[in-house]
């Protein structure tokens, strides 16, 4: 235990003196919780979300027909909602699709020339025994677009408003017959949402991804290539007591580095989060035993210290960035949703911000409790099997 002691109080020691490790432990966490929180500081309370709609009517038989009640009835809601902005097309339908396709709009909505004739000769009296041809309306959006397709269900709302209106005009319904609702506010118990909490445990995480990655890649590689450990197992310390001394030190490191992040945001975010419940300490616990493993096999893959950086690079910001540490990844487009769902960044963080009651998990808890583990014994076996105490 002593050789254990002292190894962790040279790695200590050392990371005192190095004022750029301490910027990357201490102070970076903390600016890039604040720029997040600066930048996305309305999301999930009052983001201003605009729909961008481009309007082409081609129907000028009957000036008030129903394609003049459609766009009435689009222009009115644009002005009294933030949310809904309508382009009245001067150019024309390609004008609008190209717009579309350059990503100015979110759908463009196309009435057809002869709509309002077709609504008309539909109607009981005009159609006698003919038969019915559907009077419909063009909607252009684009693939794989969240807003695009927001847009498409809130125009079908609008129409559905139009058509009820229509069959009531008609006689196809009695007003005392349709199915309404009315809307009641319920004041809600417990805490909205906050970006602040949200962001936390993300950060947390990406604390344990880069300390496991800097201290086995930057301290036990550096240390082998450099033939310090060749040194050290000289004397009588064993590989065992040098790698209890190193998880000494990787902890410790985690510990202050969770501290200050959790004490930060809640001192200036004035995020409330309950880092001691069991379910809570579980993921913390899980994600460092999972990421630290990572780091050890980078270290058994890697060569020398410069292969082992070059791959600690390639892997900690995929991990990061398409894990869901800064904002949910699941909702992405195929090829990024599949990164994501081999991650295990992505089943950690859910998993621990699903504890914490702060968001809930996109995945189910088999899953993140799963995922992890496989990769976590994957790692482990290949870092036994290849990873070498000394340079070949």
């Amino acid at each position: 235990m002593r050789a254990a002691r002292a190894i962790f109080r040279q790695y200590l020691l050392t990371a005192l003196r190095d004022r750029f490790d301490l910027f990357w432990t201490l102070v970076f966490p903390v600016i890039l919780m604040t720029i997040l929180n600066l930048v996305f500081a309305n999301v999930g309370n009052q983001a201003a979300v605009t729909m961008t709609v481009g309007l082409v009517n081609l129907d000028q038989d009957y000036p008030e027909g129903v394609a003049a009640i459609v766009e009435r009835t689009l222009l009115e809601i644009s002005q009294q909602e933030t949310w809904l902005k309508v382009h009245q097309s001067h150019k024309g339908q390609q004008a609008e699709l190209e717009a579309l396709e350059k990503g100015k709009r979110h759908i463009v909505i196309v009435i057809p020339a002869g709509f309002s004739s077709a609504v008309r000769r539909n109607l009981p009296l005009a159609a006698g025994n003919q038969p019915l041809i559907p009077a419909e309306i063009m909607v252009y959006s684009r693939p794989n677009d969240q807003l695009s397709e927001a847009a498409v269900s809130a125009f079908g709302q609008v129409l559905n408003g139009i058509n009820k209106s229509i069959a009531i005009e008609a006689g196809f319904a009695d007003p005392r017959m349709l199915v309404g609702f009315k809307t009641c506010e319920v004041a809600v118990q417990g805490r909205v949402f906050s970006f602040a909490s949200y962001i936390i445990p993300g950060i947390l995480i990406m604390n344990f991804l880069t300390t496991g990655l800097s201290v086995v890649v930057g301290g036990l590689l550096a240390y082998r290539d450099r033939g310090v450990l060749r040194r050290y197992f000289v004397t009588p310390i064993s590989t065992g007591s040098y790698f209890l001394g190193l998880l000494f030190y990787f902890l410790l490191t985690c510990l202050v580095r969770s501290v200050v992040v959790y004490f930060f945001g809640a001192l200036v975010f004035h995020a409330k989060l309950n880092l001691l419940t069991p379910a809570a300490l579980f993921y913390l616990v899980y994600a460092v035993i999972v990421l630290l493993s990572f780091g050890f096999f980078i270290a058994a893959a890697a060569k020398n210290v410069s292969a082992g950086a070059a791959m600690a690079n390639i892997v900690t910001y995929p991990m990061m960035f398409l894990g869901g540490l800064f904002f949910p990844v699941l909702q992405a487009p195929p090829v990024i949703r599949w990164i994501a769902l081999v991650n295990p960044v992505t089943y950690l963080a859910n998993g621990l911000r699903d504890a914490l009651g702060v968001y809930p998990s996109e995945t189910t808890t088999l899953l993140n409790v799963l995922v992890p583990g496989l990769w976590l014994v994957f790692c482990l076996l290949y870092s036994l099997k290849n990873f070498k105490w000394e340079v070949n």
